[in-house]
């Protein structure tokens, strides 16, 4: 059998040569003998500098969100881990990798942890659907490849991004400072998740600032401070922001959870520069120094948008400007009344108050007691498609499916009494106010409410008693107010406790001397102690507390021009009306809220 060289020969050949080719010589290192402490040291130390760098980038573009002194601090923090790891490196100190590691762990917990209560609910990472959210965040700053996009429809490859990397350095060495071509993207493009926009009534951008870039530089000093006190609020969760005047300048607070929270004090020259920024952007025009003008726009802060209704009040110290939040989750304030803390006996009184054809309901409380939210509830328990229901707004808060909003446009110099007037001619079934503040407005409401028509207003007042003698108080005739207001409802927003950190305790004296309560009649009471999930507040949310009085023959017979608020607070409790202060007993009983609580909102 004829073997081919190619074949067995082959092998018999590489025997032969064995044989006198000792095997010892033939150096083939083996799997223990490679230098694998240096090999995991040095892969150790590339997953290390990418961490620290992918790292930096995250806090750097996302750390915003804490406010710029907190972003600065957390960017000192990440930049000294990164400048550990330098120096470890060129000391070649082993143990530094691990300990960056552990530290850069820890440190980007802390960092979501004072960073994750500022953010939407949608995109929150300590919460459900966390992990999928941090992904999505880290995502730019470790695979960027995977986002940058160069046809809209495919992922752009390493070659095209590198060609492009260069070109944007050649762009920068030879100073060129024309716009790049349409179809091309600078290597550091903003993106809308990445800046903050003033927007116009009707969603125009007016103003857009990318966050955390040089552009800043460029903005007005009032703009770009306006744009910060507002990113404040909403990194706080406030549903307010107030620049209230002192002697010695302006006071901004924000309301959080129903409670003023001091963010900063600025100069009167710097607040009224902020206030004729926030003027413009809100369209409130006039010259008039003495009336209180408001108006509304919006802010999108990275791709979320908040909608902003904007009050300015002259005082005697200066000129004070309020700014209500309406937040995007505002969706699930849209509920029926069941869902707003009623009692079911005063439920029951209040639909039979607004069921009737005609009559008025005045919902009272001071400015964020939810007085429109319970309003709009009132509307949605109605139907909109047997009857004509229409609203005079200024301005329109949410929208309501068949109902006719108007929005009265007070800069325009028109006024709610005259487009209430405008209304009353269409004869709708039910109107709402947004708020009866003058006489004019008053006596249109009571007139409407008495030909036929059912009409909610809103009133501020301190309690059911008050909203009658400050109806009086306006100069509305006793009569009138006797013949057209069916049913006063006062409300108030106390902080809910939080669920999971309240802890039980003895009640305390004064609240037995205050409501006169038999020993042993409330066996514990609750008390905030402050978790993770609550911010360390011990509260979460609000918990309402009403108080509903319906009129009858006595309570009418005692409104007259000069009428006694004690005389007029027993008829009603005799009537059966439960005041502010038993309905929030009956909340801290349930272990829903605090004495300090109650009584803190009540006074």
């Amino acid at each position: 059998m004829h073997v081919g060289r190619g074949s067995l020969g082959g092998i018999f050949s590489v025997m032969d040569l064995a044989a006198y080719v000792p095997l010892a010589a033939i150096d083939v290192p083996s799997f223990l003998s490679l230098p694998w402490g240096p090999l995991a040291f040095t892969a150790g130390l590339c997953l290390a500098i990418v961490a620290c760098s992918s790292g930096i980038g995250w806090v750097h573009r996302t750390g915003e969100v804490l406010g710029e002194d907190e972003a600065a601090r957390w960017n000192l923090i990440f930049n000294g881990i990164g400048l550990s790891l330098l120096v470890g490196c060129l000391l070649a100190v082993w143990w530094v990798v691990p300990v960056v590691v552990a530290c850069l762990a820890v440190a980007a917990a802390l960092f979501i942890r004072s960073k994750d209560p500022g953010l939407p609910e949608g995109r929150r990472v300590l919460a459900k659907g966390g992990f999928r959210n941090l992904v999505a965040e880290l995502r730019p700053h470790v695979a960027p490849w995977s986002l940058n996009t160069g046809d809209g429809s495919r992922p752009r490859s390493l070659k095209e991004q590198f060609v492009d990397l260069i070109g944007g350095w050649r762009q920068r060495l030879a100073g060129a400072t024309s716009k790049p071509k349409p179809g091309k993207r600078k290597g550091k493009a903003a993106t809308s998740g990445d800046t903050f926009s003033f927007l116009k009534k009707d969603g125009t951008a007016v103003v857009t600032i990318s966050l955390g870039s040089k552009q800043e530089a460029r903005v007005s000093p009032h703009v770009l401070k306006a744009q910060q006190l507002l990113q404040a609020t909403i990194r706080a969760n406030a549903s307010a922001l107030a620049l209230e005047p002192t002697e010695s300048g302006y006071d901004v607070k924000a309301l959080v959870r129903g409670t003023e929270k001091s963010l900063e004090k600025i100069s009167g020259d710097e607040a009224r520069g902020v206030m004729a920024t926030l003027k413009v952007m809100a369209d409130m025009t006039g010259s008039d120094a003495a009336a209180i003008r408001r108006g509304t726009f919006g802010v999108l802060l990275r791709g979320v948008r908040y909608q902003i209704a904007v009050e300015s009040t002259p005082k005697a110290t200066g000129e004070q400007m309020v700014l209500r939040l309406e937040r995007p989750d505002a969706a699930e304030d849209q509920r029926g009344l069941e869902a707003l803390g009623f009692r079911p006996k005063l439920l029951a009184q209040l639909r039979e108050a607004f069921g009737r054809p005609y009559g008025m309901l005045l919902v009272v409380g001071p400015s964020g007691s939810g007085r429109t939210t319970t309003l709009y509830a009132a509307l949605r328990d109605l139907d909109a498609k047997k009857r004509k229901i229409m609203t005079v707004e200024a301005p329109v808060q949410q929208p309501l499916d068949d109902v006719v909003q108007i929005d009265v446009d007070v800069a325009g110099g028109a006024t709610i009494a005259s487009v209430l007037q405008m209304v009353m001619r269409q004869d709708p079934d039910v109107v709402m106010v947004s708020d009866l503040d003058d006489r004019k407005t008053c006596e249109i409401a009571m007139q409407a409410a008495l030909t036929g028509h059912f009409v909610f207003a809103s009133l501020e007042a301190r309690d059911t008693i008050d909203a009658v003698t400050r109806l009086l108080g306006l100069g509305v005739e006793p009569m009138l107010v006797q013949t057209a207001v069916s049913a006063v409802l006062a409300q108030r927003l106390a902080r809910r406790l939080c669920p999971k950190c309240k802890v039980a305790c003895e009640p305390p004296e004064a609240l037995v001397r205050k409501f006169n309560l038999k020993p042993g009649a409330v066996k514990h009471v609750f008390q905030e102690k402050g978790c993770d999930a609550c911010g360390q507040t011990g509260f979460r949310g609000v918990v309402p507390v009403h108080e509903l009085l319906v009129m009858n023959d006595q309570i009418r017979n005692l409104i007259t021009a000069n009428p006694s608020a004690r005389d007029l607070k027993a008829a009603a409790v005799l009537n059966g009306t439960l005041t502010l202060q038993i309905d929030g007993l009956t909340k801290v009983v349930h272990g829903e809220t605090t004495v300090n609580e109650i009584l803190r909102v009540t006074g």
